[in-house]
């Protein structure tokens, strides 16, 4: 069992519906993929093990309702040997407000956040975050790696200090190919998070008729917010690092092509 450090706390927001991948028989959290072992393995347990090497003493799942066979399979986490527990999606507005569900278990804590449908062809990308976060320069760290689309994804500006400018969500061009995937970040951040995000939910509990007008909030216009009012943030490149999101159509069909799945977990 990988030690645990009781101030690091893991996130795994899984509130979508997965449309893009049409009918599913179950969460898509917990598509099999074909990998080493003798059995597929649902690929949400990537990013777990990926968790649990980086020291996190407990995994916080936020699903929405009807995704029961998260919980259902993964249960209290005893069988993955790490904890875990589980929240309810509330506001379907975007991942911040998903991570804002769990706002009373992850504060106070480093907070790493990972996407349970995207693999990292990386044995431990969240370590040299986590290590940037303790040295106090840096509120939020992010893993940089090389998009050949990115206009399905977060996309940043560093300077040469690899300090983070500039967030752009789903960019309209392709010129920019550097590309944020997975994020650890200080407590600071997350009662940043919370105020954006409490402020957003009160306008909607006093107009609820405005609800389906709410436009998607990403998380990196949180943390562009957070840049704005003075938020030190700082992408840490992966250069021979690739990554792969399953939850296209696209990305599905490459599952095969993907190195990291013949590597030892």
């Amino acid at each position: 069992m990988e030690p645990r450090d009781a101030s690091i706390i893991g996130i795994i927001p899984a509130g979508g519906v997965a449309s893009r991948l049409g009918h599913l028989p179950c969460s898509k959290e917990l598509l099999p993929i074909p990998c080493h072992s003798e059995h597929p393995i649902p690929v949400g347990t990537f990013l777990i093990n990926n968790l649990k090497r980086a020291g996190a003493s407990q995994i916080n799942w936020v699903i929405r309702k009807g995704k029961w066979d998260i919980p259902q399979y993964y249960g209290s986490g005893r069988s993955f040997d790490i904890p875990m527990c589980y929240n309810i999606m509330e506001y379907p507005h975007g991942p911040p407000f998903t991570i804002n569900e769990s706002y009373s278990n992850i504060r106070g804590k480093i907070v790493l956040l990972g996407f349970p449908d995207i693999l990292i062809d990386h044995p431990n990308p969240f370590v040299p975050l986590i290590n940037e976060i303790r040295q106090g320069n840096f509120e939020v760290t992010l893993g940089i790696v090389h998009c050949e689309d990115p206009k399905k994804i977060d996309v940043v500006e560093m300077n040469d200090d690899g300090e983070i400018t500039k967030i752009i969500p789903k960019p309209k061009t392709d010129v920019n190919k550097q590309a944020w995937i997975w994020a650890a970040w200080s407590p600071r951040f997350t009662e940043f998070l919370h105020h954006v995000i409490e402020e957003k939910v009160e306008s909607i509990k006093s107009n609820e008729s405005i609800q389906k007008e709410v436009k998607e909030l990403h998380v990196g216009d949180v943390m562009q917010q957070f840049i704005n009012a003075g938020g030190k943030v700082k992408g840490i490149k992966f250069q021979e690092t690739r990554f792969l999101d399953i939850g296209t159509t696209s990305g599905w069909k490459k599952i095969e092509q993907f190195r990291f799945l013949k590597h030892p977990m």
